[in-house]
């Protein structure tokens, strides 16, 4: 059996819930990954949102797991002004070269998902084998389901020692 592990950032709970769902369906160790300070909300996430425009770091707390350790990382994280979230770059960023195949998920309300999808796989350095963009009310109703069958299939192709690793793309 493959190891696997999902790795996600969620600010409002929204990614942690799919990344939970994917873990238990694949079946994934899961890990979050945790800012070293406490956001805010409202006036409060100007901050967040310029540091996702500047691409200034974001204070994170350590992984637990190594990984390198895993097959396959699937990682997940929301949009935040049409970028991935600063906690995710600032682990890609220095880890991101350690993973051996990817797959990657986020959450957003309506727009970005694919370009920061793009940016989650060259900060590995790899194509993923599976990337699913999620919005935020089709979280909110279980429609989501729908795409994570897809997803879940070609991750489990791709750790299998299925041959065609090109990326597929759920929207």
């Amino acid at each position: 059996m493959a190891n696997i592990l999902v790795l996600y950032y969620s600010l409002t709970g929204n990614t942690e819930q799919v990344a939970r769902s994917l873990a238990a369906k694949l079946p994934a160790d899961l890990e979050p990954l945790r800012d070293a300070k406490k956001r805010g909300v409202g006036l409060s996430h100007l901050g967040t949102v310029m540091q996702v425009l500047f691409k200034t770091p974001a204070r994170i707390m350590p992984v637990s797991m190594s990984l390198s350790d895993y097959d396959l990382v699937v990682l997940g994280a929301p949009v935040w002004a049409g970028d991935m979230a600063a906690p995710m770059r600032t682990l890609l960023k220095t880890q991101g070269r350690l993973i051996n195949k990817l797959a990657v998920f986020c959450t957003e309300q309506g727009s970005g998902g694919e370009g920061a999808l793009r940016k989650m796989e060259a900060l590995c350095g790899k194509t993923a084998v599976a990337a699913m963009v999620v919005l935020e009310k089709e979280v909110r109703s279980g429609a989501w389901d729908d795409k994570a069958d897809p997803f879940i299939g070609a991750i489990r192709e791709a750790v299998g020692g299925c041959p065609d690793d090109r990326i597929r793309q759920v929207v």
